[in-house]
């Protein structure tokens, strides 16, 4: 706990353009004064001179270890924020991840259980430590091994069905004496109420008639995940019924678990679905689903409580933190961002152009591999398999999906370049019409109106339905390879080519100069030494007395050392 606690603030410290600690309330042991009690801490995280707000921002609110006994989801958060913070800045689709969501990463929700998980694996301790009494004034008779409240039993949805928890405080599953009884429950109830838009919220959540309302999931606002182990799956609503919630949100939330699967392997699990666990009443996504209307998933990672290092190490945080981070990425509309095509593959070619060159980009994008790759007893998601219709290409801006507005076709901000279908040849030839649900594209990107230093361009992709996937971006540089752009050693940067010249074919001044300066002959040029310095080798130009080969030898080996 205090690791994981002294994490939170080292991140809050160093990185203070985009981490800030929230104070979300207060555990069990803390508001009783029985022993030493903890913060509810939630490490937000974003770019904070961008506007934020679920107006302008994806919202992504994540809870790890409300099990007390589930040791990985912790440490599976704290080392995505740790992640997110060492990358900003340096990869481009962290970057972008950051500039427009917010990440709420809650990463003890059950600090108080946490302690006696972590010093008594022996007790496999699953609930918080408020001991009783309950709803009839009865403590659980062996309250040091059998008491506390499951939390995820204890949310205000559908709280008290015996089926899917128990009024039995020695049971693992005690709902406790009434809905929201525990603090750490109602904290989080009250911080998703606070950071998610009330306009989504239902007035009747629990009406028949309201549970199996079809809502319209394509404007939908925000995305909750609750990080739990094990069984490796990724569950959808319900949890309390094991009955499908009506056909078009259950086609969206397939499209949307299917994906995350692709990334960490599991399988989808739903309500009526043939992998539904058992029924859980009072749980905390058919919450936040069902009481404010937010699409929420729940991941149950690995294969035990306890998993030895090497197996958390090599399999399950890897695997889910990339399902994680493509969770942040489309939290302004994950159950439309869900359902359109993704950009599988970005090449920027070359990556540093002058200021008169030109890049080509290309793009590999498909509307199915994400979700066909995940099979099961139900067939192809509706919504893969559609025709491309348009790939779209922007430079130093973003997809606008908060403003729907701006995905109609004919709305799209005149910035954004329209790419076009590659032919066998590898060349573009000037057709904007796809004809499949997988395909390349390509364009060409000038640098005549851009600034010297270093640029993002970020690529979106729009299936026949007129859904916009997710985004990929990649970083190039003007006058200078994107790795070395502006980090201020006063030193000229490589282009990467090895002949003096720079990217767009036009002859670099300072190899000019240097020619001139030395009397280099005409079959020499420039290569690049690398020196010696506090923080790293870095390279500089220089102009030799070598044949062209040697001056290609030295590139190829100044480029390899650099990436």
């Amino acid at each position: 706990v205090n690791g994981t606690i002294d994490t939170m603030f080292d991140i809050a410290a160093k990185y203070p353009a985009i981490a800030e600690l929230v104070d979300m309330g207060d555990s069990y042991h803390k508001i009783a004064r029985v022993g030493k009690g903890w913060d509810l801490w939630v490490l937000k995280l974003t770019n904070r001179a961008r506007p934020g707000g679920y107006d302008r921002k994806g919202i992504f609110f994540s809870m790890f270890g409300l099990h007390a006994r589930e040791y990985a989801p912790p440490e599976i958060g704290t080392r995505m924020a740790e992640y997110v913070v060492q990358n900003y800045g340096r990869d481009a689709d962290v970057t972008a991840l950051l500039d427009n969501n917010e990440l709420h990463l809650l990463l003890l929700a059950n600090p108080d259980g946490r302690e006696i998980a972590q010093d008594n694996r022996s007790a496999w301790w699953r609930k918080n430590t408020n001991f009783g009494p309950n709803a009839d004034g009865r403590y659980c008779g062996n309250q040091f091994e059998d008491g506390g409240v499951d939390l995820n039993r204890n949310f205000d949805f559908m709280w008290g069905d015996d089926v899917g928890s128990s009024s039995d405080p020695c049971e693992s599953d005690f709902r406790g004496s009434r809905a929201f009884s525990e603090p750490e429950s109602r904290a989080v109830g009250d911080y998703a109420r606070e950071i998610f838009p009330s306009s989504q919220f239902r007035s009747d959540p629990e009406g028949r008639s309201s549970i199996r309302r079809e809502r319209n999931t394509d404007a939908s606002v925000g995305l909750f995940v609750d990080v739990h182990a094990y069984g490796e799956l990724v569950i959808s609503p319900w949890g309390f019924i094991d009955e499908r919630i009506p056909p078009q949100n259950y086609a969206a939330y397939r499209a949307l678990s299917h994906k995350m699967c692709w990334f960490n392997g599991y399988k989808p699990s739903a309500s009526g679905n043939k992998n539904f666990l058992y029924e859980v009443s009072g749980g905390g996504t058919d919450y936040t689903w069902g009481n404010l209307g937010v699409p929420s998933i729940l991941f149950e990672v690995g294969t035990s409580f306890y998993p030895t290092c090497d197996k958390f190490l090599d399999k399950i945080y890897p695997r889910n933190l990339r399902a994680l981070l493509y969770s942040a990425s489309v939290s302004s509309r994950p159950l439309f961002i869900a359902k359109g095509p993704d950009v599988l593959e970005l090449k920027l070619q070359p990556r540093r152009v002058g200021p008169r060159g030109e890049m080509t980009v290309t793009a590999r994008v498909s509307d199915d591999k994400w979700s066909d790759d995940i099979r099961d007893a139900e067939g192809r998601v509706p919504s893969a398999g559609q025709r491309i219709e348009e790939v779209r290409l922007y430079v130093d801006e973003y997809p606008d999906y908060i403003d729907t507005n701006k995905n109609v076709r004919n709305n799209v901000p005149s910035s954004v370049i329209r790419m076009e279908k590659r032919r066998s040849s590898g060349t573009g030839g000037g057709s904007f019409f796809f004809s499949s649900s997988n395909e390349i594209a390509v364009a060409k990107v000038t640098a005549s109106t851009l600034t010297r230093g270093r640029h993002m361009l970020c690529v979106a992709a729009v299936d026949a339905m007129g859904y916009v996937g997710s985004m990929k971006c990649e970083y190039f540089g003007v006058g200078c390879h994107p790795n070395d752009c502006g980090d201020g050693d006063g030193e000229e940067e490589e282009d990467g080519d090895g002949d003096g010249d720079e990217e767009d074919g036009g002859e670099d001044d300072e190899c000019s100069a240097l020619k001139k300066k030395f009397q280099c002959r005409k079959n020499e040029g420039c290569a690049w030494e690398r020196l010696a310095r506090p923080r790293g080798g870095v390279t500089r130009k220089k102009c030799v007395k070598a044949n062209a080969a040697a001056a290609a030898a030295a590139t190829a080996t100044a480029t390899r050392d650099r990436i």
